[in-house]
């Protein structure tokens, strides 16, 4: 069947001035969390965007890493262009939502589903006639799944992210580390994945998992990316790039291997943060902090005709 788009494509450039977000907090138990909104008089849906791993914020720029390519903020822009509106957050402990952090004695991968859920309920409640649809990057993709479980949206969307479990995925991209680095490193995981947290974590792991952040692996751990996304009974896209040297595409095949109904689109040359980048790996992370390379055009196209077509 041929489509009939009669919607704007993706057009650059991808960061316009004209385009004011609407920056509030949203009170998410007792804290309070960053957010733009952007919303096109004539949207019909709003799409709420999570962002990944890390200290990340809901630009899509990360301080810590040097990256600055405001990958989440085009997107949001792009979206605009299309009628689509959209909402973007600082998640808890990160940029403007920093004071977010603690809620309790640890810090945990739960707060993160907890957030969206109440992000959620201020957008339909404060927009009631729109469409919702998550869109989750990476790790929010993970976070954006179980959400979306709890809620009544319209469509998901999975960008770039991951189909195995964390502890998976982190033996993979630990894999050329030295011997002794990753023998101690699985180890600390095989005992976070049954829930064992340990009273000292010694360099040079203890970055990754010190002790205020083990409930957090933890529960991160215990999450199966596919079981959880075939437990969603609404639209589904999942996109990944092929030239992803953090998440490879065989992480969403496996999203869709067991939902025909899922759309799986792997889009050439695109890297983790949704731009195109070669895939000579010195090359290729220099894209990371280039806030002018835009973004992948046809991820665009493929965002907005899924989202146009959600009845």
């Amino acid at each position: 069947m041929v489509l009939s788009i009669s919607y704007c494509l993706v057009s650059f450039s991808q960061l316009d001035s004209t385009i004011k977000d609407h920056s509030t907090f949203i009170k998410v138990n007792e804290d309070s969390l960053f957010t733009n909104i952007i919303i096109p008089e004539n949207a019909k849906q709003i799409v709420l965007i999570i962002a990944g791993s890390g200290p990340t914020d809901n630009d899509g720029n990360n301080p810590l890493g040097m990256n600055e390519n405001y990958s989440y903020k085009m997107l949001a822009h792009q979206l605009y262009k299309n009628d689509i509106g959209s909402v973007r957050y600082d998640k808890r402990g990160i940029a403007l939502s920093a004071s977010a952090y603690h809620i309790g004695d640890d810090f945990q991968f739960n707060y993160f589903i907890e957030d969206v859920v109440l992000i959620v309920a201020y957008i339909k409640q404060k927009y009631p006639d729109k469409k919702v649809i998550i869109a989750g990057h990476s790790q929010g993709s993970l976070v954006g799944v179980i959400a979306a479980q709890r809620l009544s949206v319209d469509g998901f969307i999975s960008l770039a992210g991951t189909g195995f479990p964390i502890d998976e995925v982190l033996r993979e991209q630990l894999s050329d580390q030295p011997e002794y680095f990753k023998d101690y490193a699985y180890k600390i995981m095989d005992s976070l994945k049954l829930g064992v947290e340990l009273d000292t974590v010694f360099p040079p792991v203890s970055n990754f998992f010190n002790n205020e952040m083990q409930t957090f692996w933890s529960q991160w751990m215990s999450y199966d990316p596919l079981e959880e996304i075939n437990k969603l009974t609404i639209p589904v896209l999942v996109i990944n790039g092929s030239n992803d040297i953090q998440v490879g595409v065989d992480n969403a095949e496996r999203l869709v291997s067991e939902k025909k109904e899922y759309t799986l689109k792997i889009i050439e040359g695109m890297s983790h943060v949704l731009k195109d980048a070669p895939i000579d790996k010195e090359e290729h992370i220099k894209t990371y902090n280039n806030k002018n390379l835009p973004l992948n055009s046809e991820m665009v196209n493929d965002v907005v005709e899924f989202i146009k077509n959600i009845n």
